[in-house]
């Protein structure tokens, strides 16, 4: 029987990813996208149209997302 620890770990990503919206496309095929906190990031793949919203992973676009109603919520 596997390591239980082992297994959970598998499960998870090996990078942060990151959600965030198009800004800018630029013509070096890279673009420019803000993140929910509010800061920039100029990442590899031009993919997604400007205010579109993306997933980043290891400074790529690795795909769109859905632009989905975030709630903050103090407990």
């Amino acid at each position: 029987m596997a390591n239980v620890w082992t297994k959970f770990r598998d499960l998870l990503p090996s990078r942060a990813q990151l959600t965030g919206k198009v800004l800018t496309v630029h013509s070096d095929g890279t673009s420019t996208v803000e993140l929910p906190d509010g800061s920039n990031l100029r990442v590899t793949g031009d993919s997604v149209a400007v205010d579109g919203w993306v997933l980043v992973e290891g400074n790529r676009i690795i795909g769109e997302v859905p632009d989905l109603p975030t709630y903050d919520a103090d407990v």
